[in-house]
């Protein structure tokens, strides 16, 4: 092959941020199952990405909803909101009336302040003054905890996860979009591709 051959691409991939992350929560969340060391990290970490692929998710629907009426200016300002105001947003925009009374819906805001503790992170000072029962097999599991620390397991890593599926799906669904998306990480169009010789 003639090393100063150009090989010129024309095409278009599309991908779907949201999907590498459910991706992500979903692998981390079964790591944490299979292997006991480190599975508070990945338990942790799952259900931070948990919130970061409902977020991707409202950010490429609403980016959608307003690229096809060609109104770049609202979604700029869709794009600035926080996520309780992007779903609020996104809700009436597609008519839908969330029930935050009851899941899925009823995870969005526990998931999204767990995401705001760890992202806006602080150290933070906890003191303790009570008997404990003398243990050595519980000495540091007797430690107080942050809020955040407390909510770390695998049943909450899972119900973070599955609500921000079905939240997505109903969301997705209620939008009149295809599922399709919702199944791919990314997808290329039609490449051409042109060989030339010129030299470099």
């Amino acid at each position: 092959m003639n090393s100063n051959a150009k090989e010129y691409v024309v095409g278009q991939r599309n991908v779907n941020t949201f999907m590498y992350l459910k991706k992500a929560s979903r692998v981390l969340l079964n790591q944490a199952k299979a292997n006991q060391e480190g599975s508070f990290y990945n338990y942790m970490t799952s259900m931070l990405t948990s919130a970061f692929y409902l977020e991707a998710y409202l950010n490429h629907s609403g980016f959608k909803f307003y690229e096809i009426r060609e109104n770049n200016s609202y979604w700029k300002d869709f794009e600035k909101l926080n996520p309780d105001k992007k779903l609020e947003k996104w809700s009436e925009m597609i008519c839908f009336k969330i029930d935050y009374g009851r899941r899925p819906f009823q995870t969005f805001k526990e998931i999204f302040k767990f995401r705001n503790k760890l992202v806006h992170g602080k150290s933070e000072i906890i003191n303790v003054n009570q008997i404990q029962k003398a243990s050595e097999e519980h000495t540091y599991t007797q430690l107080p905890k942050l809020n955040w620390e407390k909510m770390v397991n695998m049943q909450t890593a899972e119900r973070f996860l599955n609500d921000a599926i079905e939240m997505v799906e109903i969301l997705n669904k209620q939008a009149g979009f295809s599922s399709t998306e919702l199944y791919t990480l990314a997808s290329t169009s039609t490449v051409s591709q042109l060989s030339s010789t010129e030299q470099i």
